[in-house]
This record gives structure tokens, C-alpha cells and sequence, in this order.
């Protein structure tokens, strides 16, 4: 993990900055869990599909069996679009959110680094194809007059579904990066993080897409779940710890650490945030492309 320790004054109260041990062995197990798990996720993808094929070459038998097997091939297929975008992305070949922008932040002129929405929507994609099952299920069952399973599988439907509705209405978003001369706000699908500037004590990136940040002890991250009971798409890391996954986000990890220590480090440079004179700031802090060959 690299970690950038930010400015500290030893006579200001608070602790010494507190620096992680070398995390590259955890790092490394880390990986290897996430490759074995991933190798069942395509035999179990076509074993959903052809369960869906096997099951509609039934509807001759009734009809109920083509619905179901629709069903069945509809969400085996979107999770192997989701798969491919995640994959994608971790090569950081996937969609990429466009280049930071001047946009508002609970009505605060922020710079805005955003999230692209094509990943965004296909999880809604998947929790609407998933929900739906459940819920027409639910309507035969109420047909049939088997009002136990109706509210059974209508309640799993609304579950599975809820999320959307969230989103409809702005409580659910993609998400991004805001920042402000007085501190940085991140939001990934239902979860809101705010952290002042002068409550960070290290920003630290790892070899993938996440960027952690560390407040003084003390100063608890400001985390709010914006959909009711449904915590769902992002996670709390602790409560003195933010997480930003900058997959989507036209800035890279360290890009994003680079970033955010040039203004935790630079009080008298965050003026600028929410006015153009930030996204040249923002441009000189990123590699520059490589020369067309």
C-alpha cells in the first residue's frame, strides 16, 4: 500500500500521524482469494443460462415454464454483462466517468469528479430482471389464491427491487467525488461520506481501485446512508476511515491520492475548488498521455 502521511503540527493536540506496516503479503492473499472465487462465476453463469433454455423449451407444457425459463436466461445474461464490465474495469478497460467538472454539492459551487452510470445501470438492470421474478410469482400465486406465498414473494420482489425506486427519486446515485474549499464529499449508490480537509490525517492508495482516508483520532467520518434500510452498494470502512473506489471515475487511484494530498497539504490552494482554476490544478496532477507512436 502507499501511503501519503499529511502535514501535522506535533503542538496542535492530536496524535502523530499513524502510518500502516507493509500490507503487500495481505495485499497479495487478497488477490489470489478473489481469482479462485471468480473461476466458478462463468460454469455457474451458463449453468443459470441453460437451466433458462431447458426450462422455456417447456412452455408447450405450460406456460408458466417459458416465463421462467425467460427469467432465468434475462438475469444469467446480465450478470455476465456485469461480470464483463467489472473484469474491464479492473483492467482499466472499463467506462470511465467524464473529466472533472464544476458542478454543486448541496448547493456549493465543487469541483465534481463523477462516476460513469454504465456499471450504475446495469446493477439496477440486474435488481429489476431479479425482482421481477419474485413479484410475478407473487401475482400467481395470488391468482391461485395463496395469499401466505403472495406476500411472501411480493415482499422478496419489493426487496430486491427497492433500490430502484430509491434511485428514481436521487437517493441512489453512481456517484463521485465533490470538493470544496472546506472539505471533500463522496457518495457511492446509497452511501454519503463528508470529511473537512482539516480532519484528515493520511491518504492512502493500494494496487486497486480504492483510495482510504484517515481522520484524526477523534474526529469521526461523517457517514450517511441515503435509502432508508437498504445499505446497500457501498461499505463503511470504519468510523474514522472513508473508502473511495475510483472504478468509473475518470481519475485512477493515484491520480485521486495525488489530488486530495495536494489540497489537504495546500490550505491556501483550496480556494480554488469549485472554480475552473481547479480543474487546471487537477490536469497538471495527472500523468500526461502517452505519445501517439
Amino acid at each position: 500500500m502507499t501511503t501519503t502521511p499529511l502535514p501535522h503540527t506535533p503542538d496542535d493536540g492530536r496524535p502523530a500521524p499513524r502510518y500502516g506496516s507493509d500490507t503487500s503479503d495481505l495485499a497479495g492473499r487478497l488477490a489470489a482469494y478473489k481469482r479462485r472465487s471468480r473461476r466458478a462465476e462463468i460454469p455457474s453463469l451458463v449453468l443459470i443460462i441453460g437451466l433458462g433454455v431447458l426450462v422455456a423449451a417447456g412452455a408447450g407444457v405450460h406456460p408458466g415454464l417459458g416465463a421462467l425459463g425467460a427469467w432465468l436466461i434475462a438475469l444469467g445474461a446480465v450478470l455476465l454483462v456485469g461480470r464483463t464490465l467489472r473484469d474491464r474495469s479492473a483492467r482499466g478497460s472499463g467506462p470511465r466517468g467524464p473529466e472533472p467538472m464544476i458542478a454543486a454539492a448541496a448547493g456549493t459551487p465543487a469541483t465534481a469528479i463523477l462516476r460513469s452510470g454504465v456499471a450504475f445501470g446495469v446493477v439496477l438492470a440486474l435488481l429489476v430482471t431479479a425482482g421481477l421474478g419474485p413479484l410475478a410469482w407473487g401475482i400467481g400465486a395470488a391468482l391461485a389464491g395463496n395469499g401466505g406465498a403472495t406476500v411472501l414473494l411480493i415482499l422478496l420482489g419489493l426487496v430486491l427491487t427497492g433500490p430502484v425506486f430509491f434511485a428514481l427519486a436521487g437517493r441512489v446515485v453512481a456517484g463521485g467525488v465533490w470538493l470544496t474549499p472546506q472539505g471533500l464529499t463522496y457518495r457511492a449508490f446509497a452511501l454519503e461520506t463528508v470529511i473537512g480537509w482539516d480532519e484528515l490525517e493520511t491518504v492512502a492508495g493500494g494496487t486497486d481501485a480504492g483510495v482510504t482516508l484517515r481522520t484524526f483520532r477523534g474526529m469521526p467520518v461523517r457517514h450517511r446512508w441515503r435509502a432508508g434500510p437498504w445499505h446497500w452498494g457501498a461499505r463503511v470502512a470504519g468510523p474514522d476511515l472513508g473508502e473511495i473506489d475510483t472504478t468509473g471515475l475518470a481519475l485512477g487511484s493515484g491520480e485521486m491520492v495525488r489530488v486530495l494530498t495536494h489540497y489537504a497539504r495546500a490550505p491556501q490552494a483550496r480556494a480554488e475548488l469549485g472554480t475552473p482554476a481547479s480543474l487546471a490544478t487537477i490536469a497538471t496532477l495527472r500523468p500526461a498521455p502517452p505519445a501517439p507512436e
